[in-house]
Formats: structure tokens, sequence, C-alpha cells
């Protein structure tokens, strides 16, 4: 089966915002179906031509999400805009999971051993109830974030600018925006 089909297969064949953390899971699953990569290639392309280094992603390299490590300290760098459309987007939005335990797996994001600061665009208000509390056997997944960051830094929010919030009994939160 080639990995388009397989992609639309698993309903994952458009960038339609899924209802389920499970349909999430299936989108977001390593590999990344090529139409979540090339819905973003304007981007990957400015960042080319800045000559903006890559992120580690498995053996792979991204410029979507992944991992760097500068002078003794990791940044994992997540994408929130997945799935993002217009001002509908508050409690729509889904980081993957699946995207996550890969760098886990792949070793390039251990817990605890080098400071660690996360970068993720949306705050956390925008992500699909599902994404921020766990239900079953799936984790809350800003949790799972905030249990291997040391700081997570974010943004796009559009009222006060708060003091930082510790979360998971670790990461201090630091989320920007404007008035």
């Amino acid at each position: 089966m080639s990995p388009e089909s397989r992609y639309r297969a698993s309903g994952c064949d458009d960038l339609a915002r899924p209802s389920t953390p499970e349909e999430a899971d299936r989108c977001l699953s390593v590999p990344l179906a090529p139409h979540y990569e090339k819905a973003f290639k304007n981007y990957t392309g400015f960042s080319k031509a800045l000559g903006i280094p890559s992120l580690a992603f498995g053996d792979q390299e991204s410029y979507l999400t992944g991992v760097r490590v500068l002078d003794g300290v990791r940044f994992v760098s997540m994408n929130s805009s997945w799935f993002c459309r217009d001002n509908t987007d508050h409690q729509q939005l889904w980081i993957g999971i699946p995207l996550l335990r890969h760098l886990e797996a792949s070793n390039r994001w251990p817990k605890q051993d080098i400071p660690c600061i996360g970068l993720l665009h949306h705050p956390r208000e925008d992500f699909n109830p599902q994404e921020i509390h766990a239900y079953g056997n799936r984790p809350n997944v800003y949790d799972y974030i905030c249990e291997r960051c040391d700081i997570l830094l974010s943004g796009h929010t559009h009222g006060e600018v708060r003091e930082p919030d510790q979360i998971a009994g670790r990461a201090l939160v630091f989320t920007g925006g404007h008035k």
C-alpha cells in the first residue's frame, strides 16, 4: 500500500480537524502524512532561505517539529498549527502525541538529562480539551510536554500577559501575547 493510500485509508487524506484523540493520533503519526508537511512548504522554504538549521526528528530532519541542542540546552520545537484554520481554532488544535513519543523513543528528548526549553506557538487554552486532560490510557499531552521541559514558551494569546505558571510540577510556562 502506498503512503498516500495508507493515509486515505486512515481517514487523514485532507487537513480536516480531528474530532477524537484516536483520529488525531492516526493523523499525526510517524511517518507524517505528506499533505501535512506540504501545508507548511512556504514556511520550510523560508527557513531554509534564511539558513536556519533544521531540527532533529528521530533520524530525519524537519522544520516543523523536532529538537536542537545549543550550548548544552535542549530546545524542543512543537508544531501546534497542524489544524489551524481561522478564528474558530480555539479548543480545536492537537499537538500530536505520536510525534512527541517518536522524539522520546529516538532518544532526542530524554527526560531531565540537560536543561530543556519547549517552544509551542499556541497557549494551552487553544488545544482540544482531550489534549490537555488525561482520558483512559491516553496521557494529558500538555502535561507530557511539561514533565520533560524546564521552561515552556508559548504565545498567540489575545489577552493579558500573565506571570509564569508551573505545570506538571516541573515546567515554568511563559505565555506571551498582547493586550
